[in-house]
């Protein structure tokens, strides 16, 4: 069973263009466009689906966390057990953030929050089940960041 994270963020950049720019950063194939117009990114670790947020997602969004998303990342991770794959979403979760400058929202299952960016300002859900893993990884990085109680959609 694979397990899923997604991101969405407020950007200007069109899915196709950011999925490039995310290939080329973790130094694989050029994206693709599938059948229903979503960009992907393919790895050994995941797949990535980038597309355009939908209507109701980003009323969700606007609701709880106050910015209207323009692209949502979907990772899926392959689920192999020899794989550190949480510190893989990281990573890719600081890439993106690093790729473009407006707010964002990273979710689990789409619907726990991990972390936050509004505004500028980074925040670290302190009740995510993995918030410990998180910290420690943005702390390696040298990613400032603030911890809070984020809001589940």
């Amino acid at each position: 069973m694979a397990i899923e994270y997604n991101m969405e963020l407020s950007t200007s950049e069109q899915p196709f263009e950011l999925a490039t720019v995310l290939a080329r950063e973790l130094h694989t194939d050029a994206p693709s466009t599938n059948d229903q117009g979503v960009s992907v990114v393919e790895t050994p670790d995941a797949t990535f689906f980038l597309s355009s947020s939908d209507s109701v997602g980003r009323q969700a969004i606007m609701e709880a966390y106050g910015f209207l998303p323009a692209v949502s990342v979907w990772i899926r991770l392959c689920p192999l057990e020899d794989v550190p794959q949480f510190s893989f979403v990281l990573s890719c979760f600081r890439a993106l953030l690093h790729l473009i400058a407006g707010d964002a929202v990273a979710l689990y299952a789409g619907e726990i929050p991990i972390l936050l960016r509004q505004r500028g300002t980074l925040s670290l859900n302190s009740d995510y089940p993995g918030f410990e893993q998180v910290r420690e990884a943005f702390e390696l990085a040298h990613v400032p960041f603030a911890t809070q109680r984020i809001a589940q959609l």
